[in-house]
């Protein structure tokens, strides 16, 4: 039997953090005495808001469907907009404010189509006759009821997520199968062959699938649902006119192994930085685009800041930190040092070992790193940062 305490769990959005920055992880789990940096969550509330007013009219229109009332999208809008005036509210907001006004604008006509597609949707979601009920649910948390918490990743690691929708849905004569969908309603537009959180969930569906247990879906159930494939789904607000507004892929069976192998990997990874004492040959940094507004450890990572100084200007890194008192004081004690560093890094000269810094092609280049630049000794020293076209002058 598997004792609980031998279990690793670490969810979706961990795994993510992780794989965008290892460092991260490192400072996250080894905590000091200083805190974090304040991180701006002004969009990221206004997408909770969002969120959260679409799965209520998902639920009501659920309900109603039950009641046999007839679905119409103007009491579905007037549902989401009062419910958006409260979860704004919450969060001190409201739609007087500019920033939110044009946030909302942004997604305003995906929000109308999406509220469309939930409507439309109740005639989709197979109904279990015997138990009438509409085989839909809104964010369950999804384990297998066998008293661990999360999704089998194999029998010493679990990953708790829960989904926005999960059902099981059926076009005309097509047999049943699983759909899960996200709502997203950031400017990026998400694939759902890419989002970590959707592929564990897919990887949930089809273990449930293949040997029910979660009491709540299939198990048990006198339904003939499709067990070799799931359709993830992203519904992405922002792209209401283009052809990634709906953007769906397949999970399949036979990728199943392949996909939780993956994510153990990864988990075993986390779990050796988790219990590391050092820093340093087990937890990369990996500096970019989320370091100046979105890494609460900037100040305890010196490639971090490195990059921000150079990218945005030494003024952009001193404010970012400033919202810390405490690890300003240690950065004005650190900044001469850090002056340095960058004196040398702007004449392609590594702060580490002096060596030259050279541009380099990554194995797999990403959407915001094309190329690195990188020591002629990095085997020996490390040091490599995301190529900048352009240098601030320090």
């Amino acid at each position: 039997m598997t004792d609980r305490s031998s279990i690793i769990s670490f969810s979706p959005s961990a795994i993510s953090k992780f794989l965008d920055c290892n460092a991260s992880a490192w400072f996250r789990y080894h905590e000091n005495e200083i805190g974090e940096l304040t991180i701006d969550t002004f969009y990221a509330d206004i997408g909770n808001a969002i969120h959260n007013c679409l799965l209520e009219v998902q639920k009501y229109a659920k309900k109603k469907k039950y009641l046999g009332d007839k679905l119409e999208k103007p009491f579905f809008v007037d549902l989401f907009d009062t419910n958006l005036e409260i979860e704004l509210s919450k969060l001190n907001l409201s739609l007087s404010h500019q920033e939110v006004a044009e946030k909302m604008m942004s997604v305003q006509s995906g929000i109308h189509k999406c509220i469309e597609l939930i409507i439309n949707d109740m005639e989709h979601w197979y109904l279990d006759e015997h138990a009438n009920e509409l085989l839909v649910w809104e964010e369950c948390w999804l384990d297998h009821n066998d008293n661990f918490e999360g999704v089998f990743i194999s029998e010493q690691a679990r990953s708790k997520t829960r989904a926005d929708v999960v059902g099981i849905y059926k076009l005309q004569d097509n047999d049943p199968y699983v759909l899960i969908r996200d709502y997203k309603s950031g400017k990026n537009l998400v694939d759902p062959a890419k989002d970590l959180g959707l592929l564990m969930r897919g990887v949930w569906a089809l273990i449930e699938l293949n040997n029910p247990s979660a009491s709540w879906f299939i198990k048990d159930r006198s339904i003939s649902v499709a067990s070799n494939y799931v359709v993830l789904e992203v519904i992405n607000l922002a792209a209401e006119n283009t052809n990634n507004f709906i953007s769906r892929v397949i999970l399949k069976v036979e990728n199943l192994s392949k996909v939780r192998n993956s994510f153990l990997e990864v988990m075993e990874r986390i779990e050796v930085v988790k219990k590391s004492s050092e820093r340093l040959g087990v937890a990369q940094s990996s500096p970019g685009g989320l370091c100046r507004d979105y890494c609460p450890y900037l100040y305890r990572c010196d490639l971090g800041k490195q990059h921000v100084a150079l990218k945005f200007g030494i003024d952009t890194l001193e404010k970012r930190i400033l919202t810390n008192k405490k690890a300003y004081e240690i950065y004005k004690d650190e900044k001469n040092s850090l002056l340095e560093h960058i004196a040398s890094i702007s004449s392609h000269k590594c702060p580490f070992c002096q060596g030259i810094l050279s541009d380099v092609r990554p194995v797999k280049p990403t959407k915001y790193i094309k190329t690195y630049l990188q020591c002629v000794n990095f085997e020996k020293c490390g040091f490599q940062m995301p190529s900048l076209r352009k240098m601030k002058k320090i």
